[in-house]
C-alpha cells in the first residue's frame, strides 16, 4: 500500500463512516435455518454461546439485492445441532445490510462469548470501501450486555479475534479487497486505532503451541502464492518471521495441527492441483516448516 494511501485511509478514518448502517439487538420473528429468497447466508461460526457445553451455531444473514435496506441479522441456534432437525432461533440480532462475516469470541473477557460481525461500508468519495467490526456483547443466557463500533482499515470481508501482541488483551483483525488491518485491544471494550498490516488476499490467525501466543499467516494474491507468518516483535510491531512458497494460487489458509504433534502445521486451500486442492507446510517449530506439499 502507499504511502498517500496510507495517509487518505487515516485521514477517512477519523470520521464517521457514512452510509454503512448500524444494526440493534431485538428478538425478531423466530425462524427456520434456511434463508427466505430475499436474505442469503452469508457467514456462520459455532461456540457454546449458552455455557451448556454444547455447541451452538451462529448464521449471518443478509439481503441478496445490495439496494435493498433492511437489515441483515445474526440468529443463533443452540445445541445440540443436527442435520436435517428443524430448529428454531434461540437469539437474533440485527445488523447492518453490509455485513459480511461473523465470529464468536470472548471480546471482553467475561467469560461469555460474544457476537463480532465485519461489515463493508459504503464507498467513499475515494472509491474505496471503509471497514467496520460491530460487537454485541452477550450475556449466557442471551440478550445484550453493550455494543461497540470500531471502523477498522479498508474493507471488511473477514474478521478475526485473537492475542497477537501477547499483551493479554484481545485484538481485532479485518481484511477485504486485498488489505489487513490491526486494532490492539486496549482493554475495557476499546481498541487502538487500526494500523496496516500488509496487502493479503488471505489470511488466518495461527496459534504455534505455545500459550498465550498467536502469529498470523498472510497469504500474497500471486501465483505461485507466498505465505507470511508474523510474530508480534515488541517496539517493531508485525514482522514477518517466515515465507512459505505454494506451487499456486492459494484461495484459503488454516492453521491446524494436522500430525497431531502438538504444532499448528498451515493448510493451504489451492486451485489446479494434481488431484488435490490442499497443500500443507508442517511445522517443525514456531517458525520452521517443512517444504509446502500437496495431500493425496
Amino acid at each position: 500500500m502507499n504511502d498517500k494511501k496510507i495517509a487518505w485511509m487515516s485521514l477517512v478514518l477519523m470520521v464517521v463512516a457514512a452510509g454503512c448502517g448500524s444494526g440493534s439487538s431485538g428478538s425478531g420473528a423466530a425462524g427456520s435455518m434456511k434463508a427466505t429468497p430475499e436474505f442469503e447466508d452469508v457467514g456462520s461460526a459455532s461456540g457454546d454461546l449458552n455455557g451448556d457445553g454444547f455447541a451452538d451455531l451462529a448464521v449471518l444473514s443478509a439481503p441478496t439485492d445490495p439496494a435493498d435496506a433492511r437489515p441483515a441479522y445474526v440468529s443463533v441456534y443452540y445445541g445440540p445441532i443436527v442435520q436435517d432437525a428443524p430448529r428454531v432461533a434461540s437469539e437474533h440480532y440485527d445488523t447492518a445490510p453490509s455485513a459480511s462475516a461473523v465470529t464468536i469470541a470472548d471480546l471482553n473477557e467475561d467469560g461469555t462469548l460474544d457476537l463480532v460481525i465485519a461489515q463493508r461500508c459504503a464507498p467513499t468519495p475515494g472509491g474505496y470501501y471503509l471497514g467496520r467490526v460491530q460487537v454485541y456483547y452477550r450475556a449466557t443466557a442471551g440478550g445484550v450486555v453493550g455494543q461497540s463500533e470500531h471502523l477498522l482499515g479498508l474493507d471488511a470481508e473477514s474478521v478475526g479475534v485473537a492475542d497477537i501482541d501477547g499483551d493479554g488483551m484481545t485484538d481485532l483483525l479485518a481484511g477485504g479487497s486485498g488489505y489487513l488491518f490491526l486494532a490492539r485491544g486496549l482493554g475495557a471494550r476499546s481498541f487502538e486505532a487500526p494500523t496496516h498490516v500488509s496487502c493479503s488476499g488471505v489470511w488466518t490467525i495461527r496459534k504455534p503451541g505455545t500459550p498465550g501466543v498467536a502469529d498470523l499467516a498472510v497469504g500474497r494474491w500471486t501465483n505461485p502464492s507466498i505465505v507470511d507468518v508474523y510474530c508480534w516483535t515488541p517496539g517493531l510491531g508485525l514482522d514477518p518471521a517466515a515465507s512459505l512458497t505454494f506451487s499456486g494460487p492459494v484461495s484459503s489458509l488454516q492453521g491446524s495441527d494436522l500430525n497431531h504433534d502438538g504444532l499448528e502445521d498451515l493448510l493451504a486451500g489451492m486451485a489446479g492441483g494434481p488431484g488435490s486442492s490442499q497443500a500443507a507446510a508442517m511445522s517443525e517449530g514456531r517458525f520452521s516448516f517443512t517444504p509446502p506439499g500437496w495431500l493425496q
